[in-house]
């Protein structure tokens, strides 16, 4: 996050220890995506629906073609999306915010692999690839595409639109089980 400088993205303002503890200092933002849609009860209307994927669209491609070297952040989800609803905006807009770089890694030289921990996130949004055994192997180290920042994406504006999440009474196992099936 240090070297992330977008208007879609927290802004981190520096670390330091005292002791034992870390601490970081992040620009301030009220909600997370996901307390919001609860606090909703519903859906947003279809134009902050739209303005709220946008923004996200804009952070996520900023992190894809960072240079010197790209980001994958792996854990994309509502709860690590922050917004703050804009005061002087009549139609219910939000600023978004995408945070919470903890599993993120870098990628170099491809576009489509990336080294990475066997599934890490949260499972209801991760992509059906990171489930199965077709990973491709370097070294012995798994590879997972960048592109599952994708899935997860798509998987975000479909609560976003809906207002629903996805999988809420399964179970991890089963949860595994169903990704992996064909046509789901």
């Amino acid at each position: 996050m240090k070297g992330c400088t977008h208007p879609y993205i927290v802004q981190f303002f520096g670390h330091w220890r005292m002791g034992n503890k870390s601490h970081m200092m992040m620009e301030l933002m009220p909600l997370s995506l996901a307390t919001h849609i609860d606090k909703r009860n519903g859906t947003f209307p279809f134009h902050v629906s739209i303005d709220i994927v946008l923004q996200l669209a804009k952070a996520m491609r900023y992190l894809h073609n960072k240079k010197p070297q790209k980001i994958v952040h792996r854990d994309l989800k509502p709860s690590n999306i922050l917004v703050k609803p804009l005061p002087k905006s009549p139609k219910g807009y939000l600023q978004v915010k995408l945070a919470d770089f903890g599993e993120s890694k870098f990628y170099n030289k491809t576009e489509t692999s990336s080294l990475q921990m066997h599934m890490v996130g949260t499972c209801v949004y991760a992509a059906p690839e990171v489930f199965t055994q077709e990973v491709v192997l370097d070294n012995n180290n798994p590879k997972f595409p960048s592109k599952a920042d994708v899935w997860r994406f798509a998987m975000v504006c479909s609560e976003i639109l809906t207002g629903k999440g996805h999988f809420i009474d399964e179970l991890v196992i089963g949860l595994h089980a169903r990704i992996k099936e064909p046509g789901i």
